[in-house]
């Protein structure tokens, strides 16, 4: 395109360090100020290159003699700006006559001040070596596909920055984004258009794969803002930690993705505690809030996640299981995680999701407790002496309790022991 040939590769072959994107940029603003052509030495001594002199680089050829630089930039709009005048542009190097372009034109095009570009420029940097017609055509995407105004893009300076092909292949090729329209994923979190739409797709891959629901995307959109090996190596990390296993299909989860270091650093801190009442409120909460928690002691944190993870897991409203779960006045006091490790017991042994919320505050036990009560179940003088009497009834010597019935009397066994209480 910019009739570098194979020779001139093999003589600057630095050049292919360079990412394509920065290369097509690079060669778009030097054709914009004026250069007659862009060589590889160009491309990979851009920097130095836009600190000559206009002059100087007149001199050298690079740029014809009757070209007037901050006049040429514009001529490459579709839409350019008013006129701009330029007192001894020769004697300023190609940075700052850009510059001086770059404030007319974003001034006139967004309308703002000088004063609200000098901010601009300060927090996003990168806008110093943007060429023209790429801050255009983001411009015009922006305000024809997603109907961003003026205020909106200032308001979100880096979007002047993005790469337009990126936007336009994001809004044409991807229809949902977490099971919400593209665009409007794009107009509430625009940060995601500053993500090659690659590593948003393989985002989306690694979230869909790992069983995280659109819920909870939707509650944490950002994350597509992350690289997606990133998003994936905390994923994997969350497996191999049971507190957070027991949080996957929470709608919140994904704030462990972004918070992932601090939830480690306080989980470890709070296990040497033995605190074991851990909530994801709690692990991603502020440092005020946390060392407020700690201060005091009190260890009623976990209930909604319980809630929560309990309604997913069994289909069941939250207000009807904590109606059942609130009988024991401990359960709050429980850990996810113990929640978590007893259900996939009584799974793992066939226990349904019906006969499970039939019995629900066995949940409340470990699992050692369960198991334990489970394998001595035949055992249980009582229980020998019911099923004797039932087949003495019947005639039957074949007589067994049903599950429901089994679950509902280890239940039993394990609350008389604790006196119905919780205690």
């Amino acid at each position: 395109r910019y009739g570098i040939t194979k020779d001139d590769l093999f003589e600057h072959p630095r050049v292919l360090s360079i990412p394509a994107v920065t290369v097509e940029n690079r060669a778009m603003l030097l054709k914009e100020i004026g250069f007659t052509s862009v060589r590889p030495n160009h491309l990979t001594r851009f920097v130095v290159l836009m600190h000559k002199r206009v002059k100087l680089c007149k001199t050298y050829g690079y740029i014809s003699n009757d070209i007037e630089v901050h006049k040429n930039i514009f001529t490459h709009l579709k839409n350019p700006p008013p006129p701009l005048e330029l007192s001894n542009y020769e004697d300023l190097d190609l940075l700052k006559v850009y510059l001086a372009a770059q404030s007319h034109y974003l001034c006139w095009r967004l309308e703002m001040s000088k004063e609200e570009l000098a901010s601009l420029m300060n927090i996003y940097p990168r806008f110093k070596h943007r060429s023209f017609r790429l801050m255009e055509s983001s411009m015009n995407i922006l305000e024809e596909e997603l109907g961003f105004t003026k205020d909106k893009i200032k308001r979100n300076g880096f979007l002047i920055h993005c790469y337009p092909q990126n936007i336009l292949d994001m809004i044409r090729e991807v229809q949902f984004l977490g099971g919400m329209e593209i665009k409007e994923v794009l107009k509430k979190h625009p940060k995601i258009m500053m993500m090659p739409l690659d590593t948003v797709l393989k985002t989306d891959t690694y979230l869909k794969d790992f069983g995280i629901s659109n819920e909870a995307i939707q509650k944490c959109p950002d994350v597509y803002t992350l690289s997606c090996e990133t998003v994936n190596e905390r994923l994997q990390a969350l497996q191999s930690v049971p507190e957070f296993m027991a949080l996957i299909k929470n709608p919140r989860i994904l704030r462990l993705l972004h918070y992932q270091r601090k939830a480690f650093s306080r989980l470890s801190q709070l296990e040497k505690m033995k605190i074991k009442c851990v909530s994801l409120n709690l692990l991603q909460s502020s440092q005020l809030m946390f060392d407020k928690f700690l201060s005091s002691g009190y260890e009623k944190f976990c209930n909604t996640d319980v809630l929560i993870f309990l309604s997913k897991e069994l289909n069941c409203e939250k207000k009807k299981l904590k109606k059942s779960l609130s009988k024991n006045q401990f359960w709050c006091n429980i850990p996810l995680v113990s929640v978590h490790e007893t259900l996939n017991l009584l799974r793992s042994k066939g226990f349904t999701e019906e006969q499970i919320l039939s019995n629900v505050q066995i949940l409340l036990y470990s699992s050692k407790q369960v198991k334990r009560q489970l394998e001595e179940f035949l055992y249980h003088p009582e229980v020998n002496k019911e099923l004797s009497r039932q087949m003495v009834l019947r005639n039957d010597d074949k007589i067994e309790f049903s599950n429901q019935q089994k679950l509902a009397l280890c239940l039993y066994f394990m609350e008389r022991d604790h006196h119905f209480s919780g205690d």
